[in-house]
């Protein structure tokens, strides 16, 4: 008896379905005719929530079919579990008080091995004062402090300030942030104490506002806060940062979540708690 079952065990180890397998052979016992899933999950650890969430999408797609509109719902709970034969795929049907339940062995696959992407630093420019932002164009190069711009040309590799211009008749800010925005020969430079609009080719030449004026990010327009470390929209939303993936906008919010709407404004997903 012992050596059938080990014969058994050892055929499963070597000829195991997959998960896609698996599902498919317990989508087959689920439905019946006027009946419509709905498909939740349940896992037991975190380290198995991402093979449960695969093997709930795979059930999903199986089990989607045009149903009546006076289907019966029927639960179905998905959970990637194991036992000592490996993983086990468990289904939880639930029809009213009935509850039936399916399983099916698998094999899971081994994770693909994506190479990991590198990062090269190469130091540019250093200074004892905070940089906000910086403009490289060619061998010019514009660096944005709280108190000045200064301008510099690179020579034989190196970088070498040239001249440099105090931003006067700016209002205090205790957290100041800067964003440069510049083109062949003018720039801007938008900050948390006002605007300093100028040139820098052939030299630099500048003057400030003590106002805060509109700039665009991510085709988006938006304010720095008059004297705070915090991005204003048109609309008056407050936020830290804001991005756009494809069709998706990210703002970091002053609640410390990241919230994230669709363009047209639908709500996409729950809010992810800043790390």
């Amino acid at each position: 008896m012992r050596r059938v079952l080990f014969l058994l065990w050892l055929g499963v180890c070597l000829h195991g379905q997959s998960l896609e397998e698996a599902v498919r052979e317990i989508a087959k016992n689920i439905l019946n005719p006027g009946e419509t899933a709905r498909v939740s999950e349940h896992s037991l650890s975190p380290e198995s929530a991402a093979e449960t969430g695969r093997a709930r999408n795979l059930l999903e797609r199986a089990l989607r079919r045009p149903s009546p509109r006076d289907a019966r719902v029927v639960e179905v709970i998905v959970t990637a579990a194991g036992n000592i034969s490996g993983p086990l795929l468990v289904v939880r049907i639930q029809r009213g008080e009935e509850q039936t339940v399916e399983t099916a062995p698998y094999v899971s696959q081994p994770a693909t091995r994506v190479a990991k992407p590198s990062l090269q630093t190469t130091l540019i420019w250093e200074q004892m004062d905070p940089i906000l932002d910086v403009a490289v164009e060619d061998d010019r190069m514009l660096v944005l402090s709280p108190a000045r711009i200064q301008r510099l040309e690179r020579h034989e590799g190196n970088w070498t300030p040239v001249e440099s211009a105090n931003l006067s008749a700016m209002f205090p800010s205790r957290d100041p942030r800067g964003k440069l925005v510049y083109s062949e020969e003018l720039f801007t430079a938008f900050l948390s104490g006002g605007t300093c609009p100028g040139k820098w080719k052939p030299s630099l030449d500048l003057s400030c506002i003590d106002a805060t004026s509109e700039f665009e990010s991510d085709g988006e327009k938006i304010h720095f806060s008059r004297g705070r470390n915090i991005l204003e929209t048109a609309d008056g939303e407050q936020l830290y940062s804001v991005a756009r993936i494809g069709n998706i906008r990210l703002a970091a919010s002053t609640d410390g979540k990241v919230h994230g709407t669709a363009i047209q404004g639908t709500p996409v997903s729950q809010n992810f708690v800043l790390a």
